[in-house]
């Protein structure tokens, strides 16, 4: 009797490796900036997520990783600030294709 094992499989874009699995959400974590914005007049600071995905550029295709990224968001056991880092990094890869400044306060929805 042949032995059938479910394998998922996935789209070939989502092809990620376990060492890849563990160490983007680390290397996306690592790039997390908070920056102050305030309004004049305004007593209230707001800190602010940072992360510009252009920053990667030299090292890799960040078209081809946001899919990877939002992968990477199903997981369950990943920190806050891991979690932060992927939601800014699809945030500032929209500011991208509109031609926006990813690391502008400015346009933060």
């Amino acid at each position: 009797m042949p032995i059938c094992l479910e394998i998922p499989i996935q789209p070939p874009h989502l092809h990620t490796s376990t060492q890849e699995l563990r160490t983007l959400p680390l290397v996306l974590e690592k790039y997390l900036r908070f920056g102050i914005r305030h309004v004049s007049g305004d007593s209230t600071i707001t800190h602010v997520p940072l992360l510009n995905p252009k920053d990667f550029e030299l090292l890799v295709d960040i078209f081809a990783l946001e899919p990877r990224v939002h992968f990477m968001l199903k997981k369950t056991d990943l920190t806050v600030n891991q979690r932060l880092a992927g939601e800014r990094y699809v945030w500032a890869m929209g500011q991208v294709r509109q031609g926006r400044d990813p690391s502008s306060m400015r346009d933060f929805d």
